[in-house]
């Protein structure tokens, strides 16, 4: 039977940022863009515009 160990951990903290990304799609450049953290809103980081998160 597999026993989680060193491997286990170290891979959910290594992707547990991943996991806790926001994500967003500018309106106005039509960038899709993610954001770490659970946020309403968030600056496109091409053009500056404030976004709405994407709900699915």
């Amino acid at each position: 039977m597999w026993e989680s160990g060193p491997y286990d951990r170290r891979d959910h903290r290594r992707f547990e940022g991943e996991r806790r990304k926001t994500t967003f799609h500018c309106v106005r450049c039509d960038h899709i863009y993610a954001i770490t953290g659970r946020v309403e809103c968030g600056r496109c980081p091409h053009c500056g515009h404030e976004n709405p998160r994407l709900k699915f």
